[in-house]
């Protein structure tokens, strides 16, 4: 009997190993595969110095413009403490496509003013080499949510003068007009200058 014993045990402990082995090779046990990682760029030109903030992701965007996502999720962006908007992740990403517009283009608003924004805040003030928002800047840019869709020159004006009072920076406003026409050329659009924002922007400051 005490021969039986063992032999029986022995069986049992053979089947027990082999459904384990069965169970830990079962495709349900194995890992998944990992997303891939995407990577996209924000372009008005490209623009350095953007917080954005994925579901999985957070930084801020390189001198090429550069962000991180991963398919599918969605890609919020900042300046500073001021809320710029979101998209759907993708290789490129512009003002147009962050403009909660519905079906926004380069006449819009929104897209015209949160491109301003971007080039006033450019260090060297030349949108055509990158924008680059330093970090100086940046400090002085309070939590805030600006309405894109209205009149922002005297909110550009005052950002301006808060920032090179305090800073060694020396932006300059940058009218919604002008800004749109550098968004279309980067984005290789055809956009008419329409008017002569100049005049406005000096009576606000008066």
């Amino acid at each position: 009997m005490g021969l039986l014993n063992r032999l029986a045990a022995f069986s049992l402990l053979f089947i027990y190993a082999c459904s384990q082995e069965e169970i830990s090779d079962s495709p349900d046990s194995q890992p998944g595969p990992q997303e891939q990682v995407l990577v996209g760029k924000f372009l008005d030109s490209e623009v350095e110095g953007l917080i954005y903030s994925t579901p999985t992701r957070e930084g801020i965007t390189n001198s090429e413009g550069e962000f991180e996502y991963l398919e599918g999720e969605i890609v919020s962006f900042k300046v500073g403490g001021i809320t710029l908007g979101s998209a759907a992740g993708d290789e490129v990403i512009t003002p147009i496509d962050i403009a909660t517009a519905s079906y926004p283009t380069l006449e819009t608003q929104e897209v015209k003013n949160i491109s301003a924004l971007l080039q006033t805040l450019d260090a060297d003030k030349d949108p055509s080499n990158g924008i680059t928002i330093s970090q100086e800047a940046i400090d002085f840019l309070p939590e805030s949510q600006i309405d894109f869709s209205s009149n922002i020159i005297e909110v550009l004006g005052n950002l301006v003068l808060e920032i090179n009072k305090n800073t060694l920076a020396d932006l300059k406003v940058v009218m919604p007009e002008e800004a749109t026409v550098h968004l279309a050329q980067t984005l290789d659009e055809e956009y008419s200058f329409q008017g002569l924002e100049s005049i406005t922007f000096f009576n606000v400051l008066e």
